[in-house]
């Protein structure tokens, strides 16, 4: 069960990004515009420790998955830059993790919740419309659906290039590696295991991974129309 702490996290990371965006419609309302993105694709995970344990208990391994990810965002400087409150999620094939002390069909999944700075060339371009942008927050990994989880802090590099597909609507193709800043232990996906609160390898000891991937998503970029002056 997820703490009264750990619980709090990714909500005090999303109030921050949100009171930055805030900040921003405030002071560069004559400037910049909200945006709305979604995109999905193909998700390529690394967790070493993980990797090598399933390798020892006998040849299974974590495949590549589905990558879903949505951001709200705002721009300022002319489009130039913009500031976007980022969440994500990603599935992974299903595995079986079975040694002396453990055993459970492992159901990987991946959440992230950042906030990202980007910086934007040829905004009025209607074709290759280029960005890079760098994020960090915090992200969750489960082992199970709901359990075995890890909690750790997460930096993310993004490159991202835009078609408009109208005046308000582009079509956008992104590579980003999210790459984990922390190592930490995953938690016991059971309560009722008594032998310890934490995930063990086939050694006895405690599961410690951090969490990276690669991920290639298509999505669209829908820009919201500015308010009217009246």
């Amino acid at each position: 069960m997820m703490t009264k702490r750990a619980f709090s996290i990714p909500f005090a990371a999303a109030l921050a990004a949100l009171a930055m965006l805030a900040a921003l419609a405030g002071s560069a309302a004559a400037e910049g515009r909200f945006f709305l993105r979604a995109g999905t694709g193909v998700s390529v995970p690394s967790l070493d420790g993980l990797e090598h344990e399933l390798g020892t208990q006998g040849g299974e391994r974590v495949e590549p998955g589905l990558s879903l990810g949505v951001s709200l965002g705002r721009s300022f400087a002319d489009n130039a830059w913009s500031l976007e409150l980022y969440m994500a999620a990603a599935f992974y094939r299903e595995f079986i993790y079975e040694n002396d002390h453990e055993g459970f069909a492992g159901k990987l999944r991946h959440f992230d919740y950042m906030g990202i700075m980007r910086r934007h060339w040829r905004t009025e371009a209607k074709w290759f419309r280029p960005s890079v942008g760098l994020g960090a927050g915090y992200g969750s990994t489960e082992l199970i659906s709901g359990g075995g989880k890890m909690g750790a802090m997460q930096g993310l590099c993004a490159v991202r290039v835009e078609s408009a597909l109208s005046e308000n609507v582009c079509l956008a193709l992104e590579g980003i590696y999210n790459a984990g800043l922390q190592t930490k232990t995953f938690a016991g996906p059971f309560l009722e295991n008594v032998e310890s609160d934490a995930v063990l390898t086939s050694a006895g000891d405690p599961l410690e991974d951090k969490y990276d991937s690669f991920d290639i998503r298509l999505g669209i970029t829908v820009w919201l129309k500015k308010p009217v002056a009246y």
